[in-house]
């Protein structure tokens, strides 16, 4: 199980945050297209001096109006991210979101003239049902274009829809999952009164001694359904000593049976106000 580490969104000198992704030998960043080239030292440096692989990705179905996800238009996005980004090449680029408002087959012409060009070495989606997934593995696998690598959204101990299809789906189409928002958006770090204020079921104490961060990472590396062998973590952590905590959080290993008894109790009061809401609302 991988783990990587999500740009840090406000931080821009962030040179002691790329320290400790070294030190805990996280080798990839996930987003830092995001940065927009507020830090280009910063920038320069995780892919360079840091050594670090660098994501990025185009917002998709979250940029609206005619034309914003047509060939030229993706490949501008992904030159201007290179550009602001100071580097030649980024590893991973993601469609952040389902595009609707261009026909699938238009995008991917311009998501493989990208690739083709050498601007990406992998392809991958956001946050996109799993039907539309094999739709646009199967334009890709068609026409020759660059296949899907690696699949991410939402996945937590208290939001599992993606147990309910995408892992056995993904399987067999030979690609990778990543898990974002393993806290549940801030489920799990909130405070008894913050999350009681939202008329919540969910018992914000600890559990046998495990915090409430703690159990999720541990829960999602070790306990849940992702494969160890290729998968991986999204970690969103905004600061340096977070990371570090995350770290050795994750390096823990399984949590016991009645912290996961506990856990499972706490889905299935849940999940009948959260699953709908993944699968037909994941934006």
């Amino acid at each position: 199980m991988n783990l990587y580490p999500g740009l840090p969104h406000g931080h821009w000198q962030s040179f002691p945050f790329l320290k400790s992704s070294e030190k805990f030998r996280k080798e990839q960043l996930d987003g830092m297209g995001w940065l927009l080239g507020k830090e280009p030292n910063f920038n320069k440096a995780a892919g360079t001096a840091y050594g670090f692989l660098i994501d990025t990705n185009w917002c998709g179905g979250r940029a609206l109006g005619e034309g914003v996800n047509s060939r030229e238009s993706i490949l501008d996005a992904v030159k201007d991210s290179l550009g602001r980004l100071s580097i030649p090449k980024v590893d991973f680029f993601y469609i952040h979101a389902p595009v609707y408002n261009t026909p699938i087959e238009e995008m991917l012409i311009g998501v493989d003239a990208a690739y083709r060009f050498g601007i990406f070495r992998r392809f991958g989606l956001s946050n996109y049902p799993p039907t539309d997934v094999q739709k646009v593995y199967n334009v890709c696998n068609a026409n020759g274009y660059v296949l899907l690598t690696v699949y991410q959204v939402n996945y937590s101990a208290v939001a599992r829809a993606p147990e309910e299809q995408p892992f056995s789906f993904l399987c067999k189409l030979g690609n990778a999952f990543y898990a974002c928002s393993p806290t549940a958006g801030g489920f799990f770090p909130k405070a008894r009164d913050q999350i009681e204020a939202g008329r919540t079921r969910f018992n914000p104490d600890q559990i046998e001694g495990v915090s409430k961060v703690e159990r999720a990472y541990r829960w999602i590396v070790f306990n849940s359904t992702h494969n160890p062998e290729g998968d991986g973590v999204v970690i969103g952590d905004s600061r340096s000593t977070q990371l570090e905590q995350t770290s050795l959080f994750c390096g823990k290993g399984l949590l016991g049976g009645d912290v996961v008894q506990k856990i499972d109790t706490i889905w299935q009061k849940v999940k009948d106000d959260i699953v709908g809401a993944l699968l037909n609302n994941i934006l």
